[in-house]
């Protein structure tokens, strides 16, 4: 995923953030890359498994 997502990186400079909006992502292989939070909205992948399957999309309390 993270080469994928360097590819789409690559084509949002090619191509400009306005014309090709990219939501940026955050890989962590520990938990502590977890620590500091990210900005919401956003999408935790539990597990490497296809069609979505063991994702989260939590949301941000008022």
């Amino acid at each position: 995923r993270c080469s994928q997502f360097a590819q789409l990186a690559r084509l949002q400079r090619e191509l400009g953030p306005e014309a090709f909006p990219l939501v940026p992502q955050r890989f962590c292989n520990r938990p502590r890359g977890l620590l500091s939070a990210p900005t919401f909205p956003m999408t935790v992948t539990l597990s490497p498994s296809p069609a979505g399957v063991g994702q989260v999309r939590p949301h941000s309390s008022p």
